[in-house]
C-alpha cells in the first residue's frame, strides 16, 4: 500500500495535480488537526475552543518529541503510526495464539492488516497507536500483568476517549473473576489518562468536557445516539444517494436494481443446499460485490458498523467476558458520541471485531478468501484515494 500511495498514485495523476512523490501523500484530513497541535498547540487565535480539542495529546506529544530531535513533522507521524501498528499486529498475534491457537492468530492479524481501514495505520493518523495500546492493556489485564495493563491502559485513554470502555470492561471481569484488588485498581488506573486532559481542559478553558463540546459547536454532532443520521445511511443503501436526496423516482433503476440483488440472494440462500455450498457461496459473492458498486460508500460503511456489531454478537460467547464488555462499552460510546462519520473507521480500532471476525473465517475458509479478496480491492481504492486528498472515512 506505501508503494502504491508513494509511487503509482502521484506517477498516475494529472502533470497539473498537486500530488507528487513523497510524505505528504500521508497526510490529509485529521492529520491536519495533528499536525497543528504539534507545532501550535490546542490554543486559537482568539483564545477561545479550536477544532484541535476534539484530538487527545499523546498522539501528537509523542510526534512533537520526535520532532523535536530534527525530523520533520509529517515522517515523525507517520512512522510513528505504522511502527505502532507494527507493534498492534505483533502484540495480537501473541496473544490471540496464547488464547486460541495460532491458526485462529494467523487468521485474525490477517483481518486487520487486510481490512481497507488499516490504511489509518499507515498514515498521519492514530489507529496504530491506539490499538497498540488498547491491544497492550487487553492482554496484559488477561495475563494478570497488572503494572503494564495500568499503564498501556491509561495511555489509551490519553490516546482516544473508545479507551474509556477499558475502565468498566476491567471492572467487570475483576468483579466476576473474583481477581484479586489490584485489579480494580487498575480498571481505575486507565482513567488517569483520561482525567488527566480533562483537567487540562478545565483549566485552560474552564470546561473539562471541551474535548466533546467542540465537536458539537465545530461538526455540529447532535448529542447521544444520532437516530436520523443512522437512518439517512440506510436509506442511502436501499433507495439510493440520489433518491435519498432528491426524491424516490429521481434515479428509479437503483432500488429496482437493489431490489433484485437481495430477491436473487433470498433465493440462492434457500437453495444453497441443493447448488452446493460452494457454487451458492460464489454466486452470493459476485451478488454482494455488485451490490458494493451499486452502492458505493454507504454499503461498505453500513456493513463495517452493523455487520460488526452482529459480528460481535455472535461471536460474544468465543470472545469470552474481557473482549466481549470492552467490545460491548465502546460501541457503546461510538453509538453514543452521535458520530455517524467515520463510525465505520472507529469500529475498526475496536480489536473484538478482528478477533471475532478471524476466528469464524478460521472455521469457514472458503469464505475467508472470498473476504480477502474483496478488502483486496478496497484497500487498493482506499489507498489511491488517501493519497489523492480524497474521503476515505
Amino acid at each position: 500500500m506505501c508503494l502504491i500511495m508513494l509511487v503509482l498514485v502521484p506517477a498516475l495523476s494529472a502533470a497539473d495535480s498537486q500530488i507528487t512523490f513523497g510524505w505528504d501523500v500521508f497526510f490529509a484530513w485529521d492529520a491536519a488537526h495533528y499536525f497543528k497541535i504539534v507545532t501550535e498547540g490546542y490554543a486559537s487565535a482568539d483564545g477561545g475552543l479550536s477544532p484541535q480539542v476534539a484530538f487527545f495529546p499523546l498522539f501528537p506529544g509523542i510526534v512533537k518529541a520526535i520532532a523535536s530531535v530534527g525530523i520533520p513533522v509529517i515522517p515523525a507521524g507517520v512512522l510513528v503510526n505504522s511502527w505502532a501498528f507494527l507493534g498492534a499486529v505483533l502484540c495480537l498475534y501473541r496473544w490471540v495464539s496464547e488464547r486460541y491457537s495460532v491458526t485462529v492468530a494467523r487468521w485474525v492479524t490477517a483481518v486487520l492488516v487486510w481490512c481497507p481501514f488499516s490504511i489509518f495505520g499507515l498514515v498521519f493518523y492514530t489507529e496504530g497507536i491506539f490499538l497498540l495500546f488498547s491491544i497492550a492493556a487487553l492482554a496484559a489485564f488477561d495475563r494478570q500483568q497488572y503494572v503494564q495493563a495500568a499503564i498501556w491502559g491509561a495511555c489509551s485513554t490519553l490516546t482516544r476517549i473508545v479507551g474509556m470502555a477499558l475502565i468498566p470492561a476491567f471492572l467487570i471481569v475483576a468483579w466476576r473473576e473474583r481477581r484479586s484488588p489490584q485489579a480494580y485498581v487498575v480498571g481505575l488506573s486507565v482513567g488517569v489518562g483520561l482525567l488527566a486532559y480533562m483537567s487540562y481542559c478545565w483549566v485552560t478553558f474552564s470546561d473539562p468536557l471541551a474535548f466533546i463540546s467542540v465537536q458539537h459547536q465545530f461538526w455540529e454532532r447532535s448529542r447521544g445516539f444520532n437516530l436520523s443520521d443512522w437512518l439517512m445511511l440506510v436509506q442511502q443503501v436501499a433507495v439510493g444517494p440520489v433518491n435519498s436526496a432528491r426524491g424516490l423516482f429521481a434515479d428509479p433503476w437503483y432500488p429496482v436494481g437493489m431490489a433484485a440483488i437481495v430477491t436473487i440472494a433470498a433465493v440462492l440462500w434457500r437453495k444453497r443446499k441443493a447448488m452446493g455450498d460452494v457454487r451458492a457461496g460464489s454466486c452470493l459473492f459476485v451478488l454482494f460485490v455488485v451490490a458494493w458498486l451499486i452502492a458505493g460508500d454507504p454499503f461498505v460503511n453500513l456493513l463495517t458498523i452493523w455487520g460488526g456489531i452482529a459480528v460481535l454478537w455472535l461471536s460474544r460467547r468465543s470472545l469470552g467476558l474481557l473482549l466481549g464488555t470492552y467490545a460491548a462499552f465502546s460501541v457503546a460510546i461510538i453509538l453514543a458520541s452521535g458520530a455517524v462519520t467515520s463510525a465505520e473507521r472507529y469500529i475498526y480500532a475496536i480489536v473484538p471485531v478482528a478477533i471475532a471476525l478471524g476466528e469464524w473465517l478460521s472455521r469457514h475458509r472458503r469464505w475467508g478468501y472470498a473476504v480477502f479478496s474483496f478488502f483486496s480491492i478496497l484497500l487498493v481504492t482506499f489507498s489511491i484515494r488517501f493519497a489523492q486528498n480524497q474521503w476515505v472515512a
